[in-house]
């Protein structure tokens, strides 16, 4: 930027007649030059602004211009400093400083452009292109992330406060007898009865070919508890375990892991979403309205994991009085 400011002041043709003479700003003047030094001054540099772009106008380009011309940063106007500073030198009056020429002034300033680097005058078009990619790289980026902080705000689906989920702890686990891909579990999901004995449920998942039964007993898991009762392959199932899969591009499952839980997670504990109301009334709903408005179908697109595996709705992590939940299935699905 300071380039083109003093090559602005450099190329000031006007500064000096055809005889290289100074012209003298008063055109009423009998000897005046072939310029009115005023009117052509400020012509130009009113044009001077147009040319060089919306960045070199108002006192950010006319300031150091006059810094660079007369040393000061504000005063009369530049034509009648200059005007001045010529009569001065012209005349021979004695002042108590030290006068610059103009014509001086303009040699030191070409001895200074002259000074420096090529490659620092003007960046090459290549630069100027990377940095241009930068910023819509940038602006991209930021866009995106509006887009993430936005999407629970922009969702109209059903709440996922509908859906009851609590941390559970795998008390039994076994290979379903008739079914291949069925593990059949009693899981503890902090119930009990009028006397205060705990309930567990019986729930099957279809998890056989991605864990052994013995290995997930005693295993935290995140459990869909308001779902209706329902036999599979004649094993009475009550509620479904949350995992995080991943898909190759035919669709295909690739990894299915169980929802990790934070250890210190309480069970029966109800997972909650940030910034999301969990004490409305009729939530979460009953085990027959899940069903029958198809909740789960329309909310499962919107249950996922990030980059990080933290499974999350809408952006919003999975969160126990522990912590967030998670999982090592990157940019995948829960369900």
């Amino acid at each position: 930027m300071i380039y083109l400011y003093l090559m602005s002041i450099v190329s000031i043709r006007f500064f000096f007649d055809s005889n290289k003479e100074a012209v003298i700003e008063d055109s009423q003047m009998s000897d005046a030059g072939p310029y009115d030094f005023a009117h052509a001054y400020k012509v130009h540099m009113k044009q001077l602004p147009k040319d060089l772009g919306k960045g070199y106008k108002g006192k950010k380009f006319f300031h150091p211009i006059r810094l660079a011309l007369t040393g000061v940063m504000s005063g009369q106007d530049v034509t009648k400093q200059l005007a001045m500073l010529q009569y001065v030198v012209d005349k021979d009056i004695s002042v108590n400083c030290d006068i610059v020429p103009i014509n001086k002034r303009i040699e030191i300033l070409k001895t200074f452009l002259e000074s420096i680097p090529e490659d620092m005058r003007d960046p090459k078009l290549e630069d100027k292109e990377k940095k241009v990619e930068s910023q819509l790289a940038t602006i991209e980026e930021e866009c995106v992330i509006s887009e993430k902080l936005d999407l629970l705000e922009s969702y109209e689906g059903p709440s996922v406060a509908a859906l009851d989920i609590r941390v559970g702890e795998i008390k039994e686990c076994w290979n379903h007898e008739e079914a291949d891909r069925l593990l059949c579990e009693v899981v503890d999901v902090g119930e009990v009865d009028e006397d205060g004995v705990p309930q567990y449920r019986n729930i099957a998942s279809g998890l056989r070919e991605h864990y052994n039964a013995e290995d997930i007993i005693g295993r935290k898991v995140l459990v869909l508890c308001n779902l209706k009762s329902r036999k599979l392959v004649g094993f009475p199932s009550h509620g479904m375990l949350l995992c995080a899969s991943s898909k190759t591009e035919e669709g295909e499952k690739l990894e299915v892991q169980l929802v990790s839980v934070p250890t210190d997670a309480k069970i029966g504990e109800r997972v909650t979403i940030p910034d999301v109301q969990f004490d409305e009334e009729g939530l979460p709903m009953a085990e027959n309205k899940i069903g029958k408005k198809k909740i789960l179908e329309k909310l499962l697109p919107f249950l996922n994991t990030n980059k990080y595996g933290i499974p999350e709705f809408c952006e919003r992590p999975f969160m126990t009085s522990a912590g967030v939940c998670t999982t090592g299935v990157q940019n995948g699905t829960v369900g």
